[in-house]
């Protein structure tokens, strides 16, 4: 018992010791986590995201039905990826989008799954999102079972990086998280 203990909390210090480093050059914060707070459960939630490869054999959906290959919309570029569910908090999604729209950021693209097709198309009409959207099953992620929008960079070599989990009680981080990922996408 003492021993998983102190291996847990030896985990712990290792996690936090390397993943809360802020950096910044000229004012500007170049490490993402830096924005998080040391040990918390989103930090922790958003690493086991980073790093993972999405199959490059993954089919996605545009809004009108056509299927699609997510390694062609990333190929060129690191995209930016929105990803939410109907199962997600609604406020929540409310709130990232809003977020989302106060920004003007290319390679962004939103993809979401357990949408009706035509209540997705009434949203995005009503609520002027002009962002591609895009439907997925599922990425494999574990940031998908928290019932949370997420966000999250993707690069040619399909790997997955930067993950943040927006939040409204949190929203000068959000801002943080824009600012800092519009150098990563260039």
């Amino acid at each position: 018992m003492k021993t998983n203990i102190l291996m847990l909390s030896l985990i712990y210090l290792l996690c936090s010791s390397c993943t809360n480093k802020q950096v910044e050059e000229n004012g500007k914060i170049t490490s993402i986590y830096a924005l998080m707070d040391n040990g918390t459960e989103d930090e922790v939630l958003q690493n086991r995201n980073n790093g993972i490869i999405i199959a490059d054999t993954l089919k996605i959906y545009d809004i009108k039905g056509k299927q699609l290959y997510l390694k062609n919309i990333v190929k060129k570029h690191r995209v930016l990826i929105l990803k939410y569910s109907a199962a997600d908090c609604g406020k929540c999604i409310e709130f990232t989008l809003s977020e989302l729209k106060k920004v003007h950021m290319n390679n962004v693209i939103i993809i979401v799954s357990d949408f009706p097709i035509r209540y997705l198309n009434t949203y995005l009409r009503d609520n002027k999102i002009e962002t591609p959207v895009f439907i997925v099953d599922t990425f494999g992620l574990p940031l998908e079972s928290e019932s949370v929008p997420f966000f999250f960079a993707l690069n040619a070599d399909m790997k997955v990086s930067h993950s943040f989990i927006p939040r409204m009680e949190y929203q000068e981080k959000t801002k943080m998280y824009f600012e800092s990922i519009i150098h990563i996408l260039e």
